[in-house]
């Protein structure tokens, strides 16, 4: 646990930044390949739809997607 962070404090702010987005990003794909393996008829459209359904939660995804037009 030391070691982790005083690896985390040689980054400095934005080497830890960048790979807090880095993390972001790995998680979000996989949630992609998750989903997919789950549903492998669904569309990439439906996929990414419940990947921001699941990262959001159902309220701010309402307001985000069917608060603004017809429903999906």
């Amino acid at each position: 646990f030391e070691r982790r962070i005083e690896a985390l404090r040689a980054l400095g702010p934005s080497g830890r930044f960048a790979a807090g987005l880095a993390l972001c990003d790995e998680v979000r794909e996989g949630l992609l390949a998750t989903i997919r393996a789950r549903r492998p008829g669904e569309s990439d459209d439906a996929v990414r739809r419940e990947v921001a359904r699941l990262l959001l939660g159902e309220e701010l995804f309402d307001q985000a997607f069917r608060g603004s037009g017809p429903a999906p």
